[in-house]
């Protein structure tokens, strides 16, 4: 170990603690400074209340949090604050909570459309598919007159059109190419092509939904489901989690306080979706749900799995 190696890391184990490390510094000719990053293997625990002397612990590798600089005659020059670093751990973190929530809703989207919350807060598009169903036989299928205002259609327009559930025509709109393929599946089931409409829309335009349309009503209950799909993500294990473990990880890693009722009435949506499933030992991963999860994600979010 060079000696410039030794004084970064000396200097940041005393400024940063002990979950910051740092590479070996690269000494730069131009500049006559050396320079190094830091870094940190991250531990992530992840309880699980069916073993809860047996957690797991996952250590992640995070980069780029800051550097260190060093004169030649390895005086320190510079070094990213203790807050800097800090916070770009934090950055980085809810990062890897957005890349869960989005794997979650990719695998779930058809099931979160089956919630109460999602059909009444996407009732203008379940107003959309009646009138496209009742109008097959007439080209365009809807006039451009045929809401008023009050139905507070007109801004989503666009946003179907985008989606592929309707088509542009001269005078108004008619079926577009995902609307006539979810048709083809589900003619006969009304129910279940409604649901499969608008869980089209949440897996591919969740977004724009939260955004453009400022629709908040869904988010309690894709937080909560996501605040158990991502530790279970993270350990890459069906684990078990009890309402108030559950409760308390959706406190923390949302920063929004919730009653113990409102959260179990949430859990209960999820579980009549099939979201979520409640066992002896707590809530648990609906299996196929979680296996297509982990397909979608790949390697993302795996990293070093160890038990204690």
């Amino acid at each position: 170990m060079s000696t410039a190696t030794q004084v970064a890391r000396r200097y940041v184990s005393g400024n940063y603690g002990e979950l910051v490390n740092v590479t070996d510094p690269q000494f730069d000719e131009e500049k006559r400074e050396w320079e190094a990053e830091l870094v940190s293997y991250y531990p992530r625990i992840i309880q699980d209340d069916a073993k809860p002397s047996d957690p797991f612990i996952k250590f992640v590798y995070l980069q780029k949090l800051g550097k260190v600089k060093l004169d030649e005659n390895l005086n320190v020059l510079f070094a990213t604050s203790r807050s800097a670093c800090s916070n770009l751990v934090e950055e980085r973190f809810s990062l890897f909570r957005q890349k869960a929530e989005k794997i979650m809703i990719e695998a779930s989207a058809i099931n979160l459309a089956g919630l109460v919350d999602a059909q009444h807060v996407l009732e203008p598009v379940v107003k959309v598919i009646d009138n496209l169903l009742s109008r097959e036989a007439k080209i365009p299928e809807i006039k451009d007159s045929d809401f008023e205002e009050r139905d507070n259609i007109n801004r989503y327009w666009d946003f179907l059109e985008k989606a592929g559930i309707v088509v542009r025509m001269e005078g108004g709109y008619s079926s577009g190419p995902e609307f006539i393929r979810q048709l083809a599946m589900f003619r006969n089931n009304y129910e279940l092509l409604v649901q499969h409409v608008l869980g089209h829309l949440i897996q591919s335009r969740y977004s724009s939904l939260r955004s453009v349309f400022e629709i908040s009503e869904l988010e309690p209950d894709i937080h909560i489901d996501s605040s158990y799909y991502w530790p279970a993500l993270e350990a890459d294990d069906e684990i078990h989690l009890k309402t108030d473990s559950l409760r308390e990880r959706f406190i923390t890693t949302y920063n929004k306080n919730i009653s113990t009722g409102r959260f179990v009435h949430y859990l209960q949506q999820l579980q009549r979706v099939d979201a979520l499933k409640q066992e002896t030992n707590g809530w648990v991963a609906v299996h196929n749900l979680f296996a297509k999860m982990r397909e979608i994600r790949g390697n993302e979010l795996t990293a070093m799995n160890l038990r204690v």
